[in-house]
């Protein structure tokens, strides 16, 4: 499997890259994949039309790019020119943190506050509250933000690390169920018990 991002990127050499990535398969089987460091502790991804280069290395079986980044927050809406998710995706993963839920809506606790205020139509400070998850992953403009038309679309409901936020986390699955627009959503608490549900909607 390989991992990079695509949320920042500049012109490398793209050869080079390949080749790299090829060595390293032969002895590794998960390699992360990016240019140069732009900060400490960031590096930037590949441009976009280099991702299907390295899916069709041999023995990849996986590529996963982070098309947008939340600036370590539980909950956001893209704003213009995110995500930048490659055309030749097939799986989209639309990721939402539930330890938001009873927060404030701000620049505090969510990011791109002001994009999640006009998809919900609430305002800056206002709770959020269960169904504001699920309208903004569900929403054109949020979570299915840059699907390609064939991608399946999965939403990752994570921090579910307690019998409540699990509850929470049910009760999103079930309206985004009701939606129609993902393929599957998982209920997961990825630093703890990893996957505790899985809804599979349609293949």
């Amino acid at each position: 499997a390989i991992v990079s991002t695509a949320t920042f990127h500049w012109i490398g050499d793209h050869d080079r890259l390949l080749s790299r990535v090829r060595v390293a398969l032969t002895q590794v089987h998960h390699v992360t994949a990016v240019c140069a460091p732009y900060a400490r502790n960031k590096y930037a991804g590949v441009p976009l039309d280099w991702i299907a280069g390295l899916r069709d290395l041999p023995d990849v079986y996986a590529v996963l790019v982070e098309a947008d980044g939340s600036r370590k927050m539980p909950f956001k809406a893209p704003r213009a020119g995110e995500p930048v998710i490659p055309e030749c995706a097939t799986v989209l993963i639309a990721v939402a943190g539930l330890s938001v839920i009873g927060q404030p809506l701000d620049e505090a606790h969510v990011c791109r506050a002001d994009i999640v205020a006009q998809l919900t139509g609430k305002r800056i400070g206002d709770v959020v509250e269960a169904a504001d998850i699920a309208t903004v992953l569900t929403h054109g403009e949020g979570g299915l933000k840059g699907k390609p038309p064939a991608a399946r679309a999965i939403a990752l409901l994570n921090q579910a690390d307690d019998d409540e936020r699990m509850g929470w986390g049910e009760r999103i699955a079930g309206m985004i169920q009701a939606h129609g627009t993902f393929n599957q959503i998982i209920i997961a608490s990825l630093e703890n018990a990893g996957v505790r549900a899985t809804v599979q909607i349609n293949a």
